[in-house]
């Protein structure tokens, strides 16, 4: 077999490697409904009253609108972050929403929305 075939297929053999172990450690973001989104804010907000649960159409977060403002819930891997949103700034980037928050603890966080939710959850931004 000639030299220049073994290296060939040898690369081969390793770029699919490489790729498949990629793909198995790739952690899978951890989906929300309702009741998880619930759950989550209650456990950081204890007793508050909750008014509406928006949840994002790929179901990676959810807006949550209590008595004591608006917050967010929304999934980093297979963690779940609970935030209030008190001191942020809010980008429209087109199908995303990137709020950025102004402490050390949670940077920021990314959200996609498609073109029909993301109105609606900036409007539910600016009354909340």
């Amino acid at each position: 077999m000639p030299t220049y075939l073994i290296v060939i297929l040898v690369s081969l053999a390793v770029a699919v490697l490489a790729v498949m172990l990629n793909m198995a450690s790739r952690p899978r973001r951890a989906l929300l409904d309702e009741e998880s989104a619930r759950e989550a804010w209650l456990d950081a907000a204890a007793g508050e009253i909750i008014r509406q649960i928006t949840l994002s159409h790929d179901r990676h977060a959810a807006l949550i609108l209590s008595d004591e403002g608006p917050a967010l819930v929304w999934s980093s891997g297979r963690e779940i972050i609970v935030r209030r949103l008190l001191d942020f700034d809010l980008l429209d980037e087109g199908g995303t929403l990137r709020i950025v928050f102004h402490d050390f603890d949670t940077p920021e966080a990314l959200l996609t929305l498609d073109d029909f939710e993301r109105p609606r959850w900036l409007n539910l931004l600016d009354a909340g």
